[in-house]
């Protein structure tokens, strides 16, 4: 970030949008579960919905780990192109 930027009240406003959303996708995710899995395969559902967050979870650290090769620049992008991925994903899930 430019110079001007590098201040608590950036980094508090950042970070609270972070844990904001990172909420609201962790809720959305068990709301639709809930609402779309059969009562008997809703435990299934769930378990593998979190082993799959941990994966990601995982990889996207991995490509945090590259940000020592690439640029700052570079890693944003390949985030925003799974941000575009996951949106294009969202807009496919069914209506519950």
């Amino acid at each position: 970030m430019a110079g001007g930027l590098q201040n608590r009240y950036t980094f508090s406003a950042l970070f609270l949008s972070l844990v904001m959303t990172h909420g609201g996708a962790r809720l959305s995710r068990k709301t639709y579960l809930v609402d779309f899995a059969p009562e008997q395969e809703r435990p299934s559902y769930v378990a593998l919905s979190n082993t799959l967050i941990g994966a990601f979870t995982l990889v996207a650290a991995a490509l945090g780990t590259l940000a020592s090769v690439f640029s700052i620049s570079v890693m944003l992008g390949i985030y925003a192109l799974l941000l575009g991925v996951a949106y294009f994903l969202a807009g496919k899930l069914r209506e519950v």
